[in-house]
């Protein structure tokens, strides 16, 4: 068997325990040397198969942290080779009004253990990670844990589709983030309107963090529809 012919059979083996259950949403996955012990396998074969499946959006990996999941199927693969070719003020939209629903919902709909984890991920967000064993999410994953919450899988899946293009617009440098404190103010706000379980205020604060975005790429902020 080749190595290309290895890393799929491992790519298909790692797909199935994230479709299992056995590795969460936004749980951390096993190392890349205890993968390659369990599968019998070299660690190349098993950065090949991690990279084919960050290139669908289910995995992500984060420097010295770990990789971690962030959807549960390949299916978000075509959607995001073709959010890729938009331009950025319309994924921008679309990621704008997926968060906001998102926030909504999840307003309405989260449980206690839901809102625990978005309690670490404020934390993970707004404190640097400098101890990878640590168990805190990695930057960033608020509000994948935000639209877990919310109970939709499919408006999961369409903003994993968005984050990817919205982080090829970062690389390329047509996109500039917030700064940190930003982005945790932003946050709190909206953590504090899903725990008082408010929905419209929820959607006003993840509304006023995405248009945040939008001015910071230089762009005008959306306008409602009448």
């Amino acid at each position: 068997m080749t190595r290309s012919s290895r890393s799929q059979v491992v790519a298909e083996w790692m797909q199935q325990q994230i479709r299992d259950g056995k590795w969460s949403l936004n749980s951390r996955i096993p190392t890349e040397a205890q993968l390659a012990e369990a599968l019998e396998v070299g660690r190349s074969t098993i950065r090949e198969a991690t990279r084919a499946l960050a290139n669908t959006g289910m995995l992500e990996s984060v420097a010295g942290i770990g990789t971690f999941v962030r959807a549960r199927s390949p299916v978000n693969a075509v959607l995001s080779e073709y959010l890729l070719r938009q331009p950025v003020s319309a994924v921008l939209g679309l990621r704008r009004a997926l968060e906001v629903e998102a926030a909504g919902l999840a307003a309405t709909h989260r449980t206690d253990e839901d809102l625990e984890r978005m309690r670490r991920s404020l934390e993970a967000g707004s404190t640097p990670v400098t101890d990878p064993a640590s168990g805190l999410p990695s930057p960033g994953s608020f509000h994948a844990d935000m639209f877990a919450a919310a109970g939709n899988p499919v408006l999961a899946e369409f903003y994993q589709c968005a984050i990817v293009a919205m982080r090829y617009a970062m690389g390329s440098g047509h996109l500039r983030p917030g700064t940190r404190d930003e982005r945790a103010h932003d946050h709190r706000k909206i953590f504090d309107a899903i725990v008082d379980g408010d929905p419209d205020a929820a959607r006003a604060a993840a509304a006023a963090h995405a248009d945040r975005d939008f001015a910071l790429a230089g762009m005008p902020e959306p306008t409602p529809a009448a």
